[in-house]
């Protein structure tokens, strides 16, 4: 699910890893760029997900984005980081020519799933 007329740059995905607080879940997203106000997309976002029976939930901090929110489905959260283009790096910049805002859209996995029991 994209904002409308938005622009897919890049795919991004990463494996499900141990990190220093436990495992951490796989991810797949895309990098975007839009011609739309922080607000809009978010909101967009928000609309659509809910519909799927998607909730709100805090946003990730520490990226730097301008703005970051997220939602969860129980199984899996979905993250959007909004940044302007000039944050990116240049081959990033380049794909981006004529897009206002760069989004970062992508859906991680909970892991351990919520249906695993604890050892």
């Amino acid at each position: 699910m994209y904002y409308p007329d938005s622009k897919v740059v890049k795919e991004v995905a990463t494996p499900q890893v141990d990190s220093p607080d436990g495992k951490s879940g796989a991810s797949f997203g895309h990098l975007m760029g839009a011609n739309a106000s922080p607000e809009e997309i978010v909101a967009f976002y928000h609309r659509e997900l809910r519909a799927r029976g998607w909730r709100p939930i805090d946003a990730a901090t520490g990226t730097g984005a301008l703005t970051q929110a997220a939602w969860t489905n129980g199984q899996a959260d979905f993250t959007l980081f909004i940044n302007r283009p000039e944050r990116s790096t240049p081959d990033i910049q380049q794909a981006l020519v004529g897009y206002s805002i760069e989004y970062d859209a992508r859906v991680e996995q909970i892991y351990p799933p919520p249906s695993a029991s604890q050892p």
